[in-house]
C-alpha cells in the first residue's frame, strides 16, 4: 500500500479484487462448460468494461485503458448473437447511467468548489457590500439542492419520453400517445413551480439558516457587531425563501435583540429593539402556541428596561414583560426556566422580594429536580435579608443557605453556587465554612470565569483575619502579591498595610506633588493622563470618610464606603485632595438614570493616566437612588470618572464599583441639568466647583 494512499485507493483495490474473483469464477464456468457459462462470463466482462470508466475519470488513464481494452477483446471472443436483445441493452443502459451519474458528480464537485472558494467579484468597500457578499456566499449551498432537483426532474422526463417512444404502434393507437405527451408537457411547466414552493425553498432556507447559525454562534462568543449583522442578514435571506416560517423569525428577532444590546448609538439601539419586537411578534402571529415566541417577547421588554427614557416607560416595559411571562406560563405551566425568569423580573426590576420568593417557590414545587431554582432561591433570600427587620435576617440567610445546599446535592460541581454559599456562610458568621467553600470554588473555576484566583485568595485572607489568624492571612496576601497582576497590587498592599498597622494618613500622602490642591491650578485638559500609576494608599479603613461635592447648583454630601470599596475610596480621596476634580463638569446627565462627572476632557474619554481593578463583589447593589459609583469602559478600567444614580438601576450590578452614598443634598442632585453628549448639546454641563474630603477618626 503506497504511503499516500487513501480511502479512494482502498476502494479501487477492493473493486479490482472483486472483479478478479468474478473473472476467475467465470473462467471456471467456461472450463467446466456450464450451460450459462458464456452469459456469466459476458456479464463479468461488461462489468469490467463499465468499471474502467470511473478509473478513467479518476485520472488513472493507463490502468483504465488497459482494463477497457482487455474487457473489449474478451467480450469480442465471447460474443453471442443472442445477447443482442438481452445483455447489450443492459450494458448500454448501465454505461449511459454511469456516464450521466459521473457528469452530475462533476457538476456537484464544481458547485462545492465554488462555494468553498467563493470570492467577491469587486472590491468590498462598505459594510453593506460585505453583508451582501456573505448572504450570497451562504446561498451557494442552496445551489446544491437546486442542481439535484433539476437533475432528478430531467431524468424523470427523459425516462418518460424513452418509455413512451417504446410503445408499439398498436398500443399508441389504442391508448393515445399524444394526450400523454400533452400531460407530460403540462407537468414539466407546473411541477417545478409546485416543488419549489412546497419543498425546494424550505430545504434551501434551512441550508441558508444553518450558515447564519455559524455567525450567530461566533457573535455570541465574541460579542462582535459584524458577526451579528451577518447573522441577521442571512436569517433575512432564509425568510425570503420561506416567509411563513416562525422558527426563522424567532432566531432573527433574537439576533436583533442581542445586536441592540451592544449598539453604541441610542437611535440605532432603539431601531434594533423595535425591529426585534416586530419580528418576534410576527413569529407569535404565525405560531401563537409556541412558548418560545412569547417568552422572547418578555425577554426583549426586560432588556429594554435599563434603556427606558423615563420612569413611566420603565414601568410600562416591566408591566409588558410581566404580562408576556404570564402568557408564556399559560402555554407551558411546567416550564421552570421561564418561571424563574419571571421571578427575576420581580426581584431585579420590581424590587419585590415577596413576589420573587413566591414565584421561585412555585417553580421548585413544580420541578424539584432543577438545581438552578434552588440556587436562585438561595440568592433571593440572601439578597432580601438586608431588607428584613433585624430579628428576621438570620432566618432569611439560613433559609437561603439551606436552598443552596439542596441545589448542591443535585449538582455539586456548580462553581457559582459555591460562591453564593461562601457569601452566605460569611454573613452567618460561619467563617471556616466560608473559607472551605472558596477553596472548592477555586478548584471548580480553574479558568477563573467567576473570579480571578487572586481575588479569592485575598478573600480567604480577610476571613482568616476574622478568625484571628493574622499570620496565615499575611502569608496568603504576600504570596498573592507575587503572582497577582500589576493592577491588583494596590489592593493587596492596602490589605497588608492595614494588617501590619502601616496605613498612611491623608494629611501626609501628597508630598510628591507639592502644594495644597496643586492640580486645581492646571487647566482641566492638562490633568488628563497626568499620573502614570495608581496613587499611594492614603486612607485608613478603620476611619470614616465623607466627600462634599460643591457644584454651581449647591452641595451634596456622600458617605464613602472605605471598608467595602477601599481602592475606589482611596483613589477618590487622593484625586479630590489633589484638586483634580475642581472645575470639571457633570458631562453626562440622563433623566431617571444618573449624573456622570470626573472627566478632565469633558467628553467622556478622559482618565488620570492609570486604571485600577473593580470592586463589584463587595455586597453592594444599585437598589436605590443616590449611590456614588466608578464609571468605567469595562471590567477593571476604573480611573477618575464617577456617577451618582437618580433611581435604582439593577442592570448595573456586577459591572460598576459602588463606593459611596448620598447622605445630604438630594435637592442639589435633582437640580443638576440634564445633558446627553450624543445629542451634541451647546453647553458643557453643570460645574463641579470642588470636592472636599472629611476624615472621621475612630
Amino acid at each position: 500500500m503506497p504511503p499516500e494512499a487513501g480511502s479512494t485507493w482502498l476502494l479501487g483495490r477492493s473493486m479490482m479484487l472483486g472483479w478478479g474473483f468474478l473473472s476467475a469464477l467465470a473462467a471456471a464456468y467456461l472450463i467446466l462448460r456450464r450451460p450459462t457459462a458464456h452469459l456469466i462470463a459476458g456479464a463479468v466482462v461488461i462489468v469490467g468494461l463499465i468499471g474502467a470508466l470511473p478509473v478513467l475519470f479518476a485520472g488513472e488513464v493507463v490502468a483504465g485503458l488497459i482494463t477497457a481494452v482487455i474487457s473489449t477483446f474478451l467480450l469480442y471472443l465471447l460474443w453471442d448473437k443472442s445477447w443482442q436483445n438481452t445483455l447489450l441493452p443492459v450494458a448500454m443502459m448501465a454505461a449511459v447511467s454511469l456516464i450521466i451519474g459521473f457528469l452530475y458528480i462533476y457538476l456537484h464537485a464544481f458547485l462545492l468548489r465554488n462555494s468553498l472558494f467563493f470570492q467577491p467579484t469587486t472590491n468590498i468597500e462598505s459594510m453593506e457590500q460585505l453583508l451582501s457578499f456573505r448572504v450570497l456566499e451562504a446561498s451557494q449551498a442552496a445551489g446544491f439542492i437546486t442542481a439535484l432537483y433539476w437533475f432528478v426532474f430531467a431524468m424523470i422526463v427523459a425516462a418518460a419520453f424513452v418509455l413512451g417512444s417504446g410503445f408499439k404502434q398498436r398500443q399508441r393507437q389504442q391508448q393515445g400517445l399524444q394526450p400523454g405527451y400533452m400531460v407530460l408537457i403540462a407537468a414539466v411547466v407546473i411541477l417545478p413551480f409546485l416543488i419549489a414552493n412546497t419543498n425546494l425553498h424550505v430545504i434551501q432556507a434551512d441550508m441558508i439558516y444553518k450558515r447564519g447559525r455559524f455567525y450567530d454562534n461566533q457573535a455570541s462568543g465574541e460579542g462582535n457587531p459584524e458577526m451579528w449583522d451577518t447573522a441577521i442578514a442571512i436569517y433575512k435571506e432564509a425568510l425570503n425563501r420561506t416567509p411563513r416560517e416562525d422558527f426563522y423569525f424567532l432566531f432573527l428577532g433574537r439576533a436583533l435583540l442581542e445586536r441592540s444590546t451592544i449598539a453604541e448609538d441610542e437611535i440605532e439601539r432603539t431601531t434594533l429593539f423595535v425591529e426585534a419586537e416586530n419580528r418576534l411578534k410576527e413569529a407569535q402571529t404565525i405560531n401563537p402556541l409556541n412558548t418560545d415566541h412569547t417568552a422572547n417577547l418578555a425577554r426583549l421588554n426586560t432588556r429594554r428596561v435599563p434603556a427606558a427614557s423615563d420612569g413611566s416607560e420603565r414601568q410600562e416595559r416591566i408591566d409588558t414583560a410581566e404580562a408576556y411571562y404570564q402568557d408564556a406560563l399559560k402555554l407551558s405551566p411546567q416550564n421552570s426556566v421561564i418561571r424563574n425568569e419571571y421571578a427575576r423580573v420581580a426581584l431585579d426590576l420590581k424590587q419585590d422580594c415577596n413576589q420573587a420568593i413566591e414565584v421561585f417557590t412555585e417553580s421548585v414545587t413544580i420541578d424539584p429536580f432543577y438545581e438552578e431554582t434552588y440556587f436562585s432561591l438561595g440568592d433571593v433570600y440572601g439578597r432580601c435579608a438586608a431588607e428584613r427587620p433585624e430579628d428576621e435576617r438570620e432566618d432569611y440567610l439560613n433559609t437561603g443557605l439551606d436552598f443552596v445546599e439542596q441545589g448542591l446535592n443535585l449538582k455539586a460541581n456548580d462553581a457559582r453556587a459555591w460562591l453564593r454559599a461562601a457569601n452566605l456562610y460569611e454573613e452567618l458568621g460561619l467563617i471556616q465554612e466560608s473559607i472551605d467553600a472558596y477553596e472548592t470554588l477555586q478548584q471548580l473555576d480553574q479558568r477563573q470565569q467567576l473570579a480571578a484566583s487572586w481575588r479569592i485568595d485575598m478573600k480567604q485572607a480577610e476571613l482568616y483575619v476574622t478568625l484571628g489568624d493574622e499570620a496565615t492571612a499575611q502569608a496568603i496576601a504576600e504570596q498573592t502579591l507575587l503572582i497577582a497582576p500589576a493592577d491588583a497590587a494596590p489592593s493587596i498592599q492596602l490589605f497588608l498595610s492595614q494588617l501590619l498597622g502601616t496605613a498612611g494618613d491623608s494629611s501626609t500622602a501628597l508630598e510628591h506633588v507639592g502644594g495644597e490642591r496643586p492640580l486645581a491650578t492646571l487647566d482641566p485638559l492638562a490633568r488628563n493622563e497626568y499620573f502614570d500609576a495608581y496613587p499611594p494608599i492614603i486612607i485608613n479603613q478603620n476611619n470614616q470618610y465623607e466627600a462634599v461635592i460643591t457644584t454651581e447648583k449647591g452641595e451634596m454630601r456622600f458617605q464613602l464606603f472605605a471598608q467595602a470599596s477601599p481602592l475606589a475610596v482611596n483613589n477618590f480621596v487622593f484625586l479630590a485632595e489633589q484638586g483634580y476634580y475642581d472645575g470639571l463638569t457633570f458631562h453626562r446627565v440622563l433623566q431617571d438614570f444618573m449624573a456622570q462627572g470626573g472627566d478632565p476632557t469633558g467628553q467622556g474619554g478622559g482618565n488620570p493616566g492609570y486604571m485600577f481593578v473593580s470592586e463589584v463583589d463587595n455586597g453592594l447593589s444599585f437598589d436605590r437612588r443616590g449611590l456614588l459609583a466608578m464609571a468605567n469602559a469595562g471590567p477593571d478600567t476604573n480611573g477618575s470618572q464617577f456617577f451618582v444614580t437618580f433611581a435604582p438601576v439593577p442592570g448595573l450590578n456586577g459591572q460598576y464599583t459602588i463606593f459611596g452614598e448620598l447622605v445630604g443634598g438630594d435637592e442639589t442632585l435633582s437640580a443638576i441639568t440634564l445633558r446627553d453628549p450624543e445629542a451634541s448639546p451647546d453647553f458643557l454641563g453643570d460645574q463641579i466647583v470642588r470636592i472636599d474630603i472629611v476624615e472621621i477618626t475612630n
